[in-house]
Formats: C-alpha cells, sequence, structure tokens
C-alpha cells in the first residue's frame, strides 16, 4: 500500500502542502484540508479513498476560505478564485465557490470596481491611468474598470482632477516641469499635467519645448514611471 514519506511546505504558498507519498510528490493540498484528513508522514494510503476525501471536503474548506477573504475586505472574483488557487484548491473547486458567492452577491464585480475607484480617485488621488493599471493589477477585468472609472471620473474632467491635485501637491520649490511630472506619475495623462502645472506654477518659470517640457527636467518613463 502507497505510504505518505513527508509533506512538505509549498513555495511562495504558505497555506498548502506538498504530499510525497513513496518519496514522489503527489500533490499540493491546501492547509485546512490536510489538517482534517490527519494523514502524517508513515501513514498507509489508498489513492481512490484518499482522492474522494479531499474532492468531498474541498468545496467546503474553500468556500469558508472565501468568505475569511472577503470578509477581511472585498474583492474581485478573480482575486478571490487566484487566491483558492494559490492555496491548492483545485480550479473546479475554486471556481464552483466563486460562482456561488457571486450568485447570492458576496461578490459583486461592479460593486469592487465602483468602491475601488473611487478609494484610488478620491482617497489616493490617482489618475485615471494609474487608477486603471492599479484595478487591473488587483485582478478586475479592463471592461469593470473602465466602466467605474468613468462613472466616477470621466474622461473630460481629468483636467480639473489634476488641476486639485496640483494645489494639493504642489511645493514651493516647483517648478511647472517638476510639478508636471508628479502629476504624470500619479496616473494624469500628460496634456492634464502639464496645463495644471502651469496654471498652477505659471508660464514664466522655465522656457519649454515643442513638447511643453523644459529640456532636462523633462520626464522619463512617461505614464509608466513609478511614483517618487
Amino acid at each position: 500500500m502507497p505510504t505518505v514519506t513527508d509533506i512538505t511546505r509549498c513555495h511562495g504558498a504558505p497555506r498548502a502542502r506538498h504530499v510525497v507519498i513513496d518519496d514522489m510528490p503527489w500533490r499540493a493540498v491546501p492547509l485546512g484540508v490536510l489538517k482534517e484528513l490527519d494523514i502524517k508522514p508513515g501513514d498507509d494510503v489508498e489513492f481512490d479513498v484518499l482522492e474522494n476525501l479531499i474532492d468531498e471536503m474541498e468545496p467546503r474548506l474553500a468556500r469558508a476560505r472565501a468568505l475569511a477573504l472577503i470578509g477581511y475586505r472585498e474583492r474581485c472574483a478573480a482575486e478571490v478564485t487566484s487566491k483558492l488557487a494559490a492555496e491548492g484548491y483545485s480550479s473546479a473547486a475554486a471556481r464552483c465557490v466563486v460562482e456561488d458567492l457571486q450568485a447570492i452577491g458576496l461578490i459583486d464585480d461592479t460593486r469592487f470596481a465602483e468602491a475601488r475607484a473611487r478609494t484610488l480617485l478620491e482617497i489616493k488621488g490617482l489618475g485615471r491611468a494609474r487608477a486603471l493599471r492599479e484595478m487591473s493589477a488587483s485582478g478586475l477585468d479592463r471592461e469593470h474598470a473602465l466602466r467605474a472609472l468613468d462613472a466616477s471620473a470621466p474622461q473630460d474632467g481629468e483636467l480639473r482632477r489634476a488641476a486639485l491635485a496640483a494645489r494639493r501637491m504642489a511645493r514651493t520649490s516647483d517648478t511647472v516641469n517638476s510639478l508636471a511630472r508628479r502629476l504624470v506619475r500619479k496616473g494624469y495623462d500628460v496634456s492634464a499635467a502639464l496645463q495644471a502645472a502651469r496654471d498652477h506654477v505659471g508660464t514664466d518659470s522655465g522656457v519649454h519645448n515643442e513638447f511643453g517640457w523644459n529640456g532636462p527636467d523633462a520626464p522619463t518613463g512617461g505614464h509608466d514611471a513609478p511614483e517618487e
């Protein structure tokens, strides 16, 4: 009969363990499932029985884990699915749990997108471009992200928002270029950032080239430059 010869940590997945059977890696198992199975090195196992037990336990424990994740803070469907998979839950179990929580409204990508957009735009003061990048990084699809951004921060209001951000961010030593560069790094488009900086600092703080930037002080990295 096959024997569990080791149970090891999974690299990059602290809530999962690799089960080694007869000195051969078998599969990653979520830590919660492993605790309920109560198996340890030296135990004899039957593959079919073990697989069936895991299949029975996974949906219940995956649901409990998903509820814990969204209880801590709201998350989009893709993020919850990704986290469950990273913890060793099968893709089928993760998908079923997330679909069930979506059906009863506990996971709602539209609601998440709207709340995330307000946080990034109103509290963090980011421009649309950077807000979109951060929303995408959280797993939210582009369609939901853009819809929420359009509702909270229409494109035609970018200059007004950049002007408000310029007043908050301005330093006494700022030139048009230095302030505009920081606005671009916050995610405001170049034209809005430059106009807002000119309006705040004044157009006599330097001679600008035909692109609006003053020679050696011109920004590098464009929209994707890291925030200072």
